[in-house]
């Protein structure tokens, strides 16, 4: 499907702003995701504006899957540089226990391996 230049410049701005990605701006219009990041950089360019950096599309992310588990998002931006390495530390820790299929509830004395799933792991 064809879309004049102000339809493009609306993709393109939707893109940069961060209101979609490229590859949901691909599936939403009916182009492919590389056209949408086209759009987007004719966008940045025709305003003169600055290239997006990744962290945005991360952040985003972060806050979104922060909102699906009830988490308050972290702010990394203002943790020291081992306050960062301990925070991945816990998320790498968190994902190769649920790969094993387990969770761990409470801290200390009180803590509790808890199945993921109720069938046995064997």
């Amino acid at each position: 499907m064809k879309y004049n230049l102000e339809q493009r410049r609306e993709i393109g701005r939707r893109i940069y702003e961060g209101e979609l990605t490229r590859y949901e701006a691909a599936s939403e219009y009916g182009i492919g995701p590389d056209t949408a990041r086209d759009y987007m950089r004719s966008y940045r360019d025709e305003n003169h504006l600055p290239p997006r950096h990744a962290v945005s599309n991360i952040g985003r992310m972060m806050r979104a899957a922060a909102a699906e588990t009830g988490e308050a998002p972290k702010d990394y931006m203002s943790m020291t540089r081992e306050e960062l390495l301990l925070e991945l530390m816990r998320v790498k820790i968190d994902e190769a226990r649920s790969k094993k299929g387990y969770a761990v509830k409470g801290v200390g004395a009180q803590k509790r391996f808890v199945p993921i799933d109720s069938s046995s792991s064997k």
